[in-house]
């Protein structure tokens, strides 16, 4: 239980600091390309929670790794969860800072698909249009699916805002049929 507790105030500590200085959506970002790398790398993860290794070798393996792609805050964190010995709780810690962005920094995540990829100026619309909503930063991460037939489909939250043929088809339909 402490070490739950260590790691939602590691997680508050982060996104409170970084909301001062405007760079919460930054750490966001951050943490989920670290998630990722660590994802797609588990032998190189393991190694540097490997407590076989000195602390200061692992500190700068870490450091190495991630310090000209990441934000001082986050590598500062990453380096605070090595030394607690509990890097593995990084997907934790990444989960309540998202929480903690959305609350304390007004900053979401949108999940958007379309047919075909959009460009630069759609995405600058779709993203200006989402901040007006949200009156808080947004981060859009895209995804192509010809079977949406064309239009949008964004996910934020838990909240999902359908424009797309594919959906308007299945709304008409279902409005035919009832």
């Amino acid at each position: 239980m402490a070490l739950n507790r260590n790691i939602q105030d590691v997680a508050n500590a982060l996104i409170e600091a970084a909301n001062e200085v405007g760079e919460a959506p930054r750490i966001v970002r951050d943490l989920r390309a670290v998630e990722k790398a660590f994802a797609e790398d588990p032998k190189g993860f393991a190694l540097l929670n490997d407590t076989v290794v000195t602390l200061q070798m692992r500190r700068d393996a870490l450091t190495a790794a991630v310090k000209e792609s990441v934000h001082p805050y986050t590598l500062n964190t990453l380096l605070i969860l090595q030394a607690m010995d509990a890097l593995d709780e990084l997907p934790r810690l990444i989960a309540t800072a998202r929480r903690l962005a959305e609350t304390v920094a007004n900053h979401r995540e949108a999940a958007v698909s379309s047919a075909i990829k959009l460009t630069e100026s759609e995405l600058e619309e779709l993203s200006d249009v989402l901040k007006d909503k949200f009156k808080g930063t947004i981060d859009i991460r895209t995804h192509v699916d010809p079977a949406l037939l064309g239009g949008v489909r964004a996910t934020i939250g838990g909240t999902t805002y359908d424009a797309t043929i594919k959906g308007k088809l299945t709304r008409l339909t279902q409005a035919l049929y009832v």
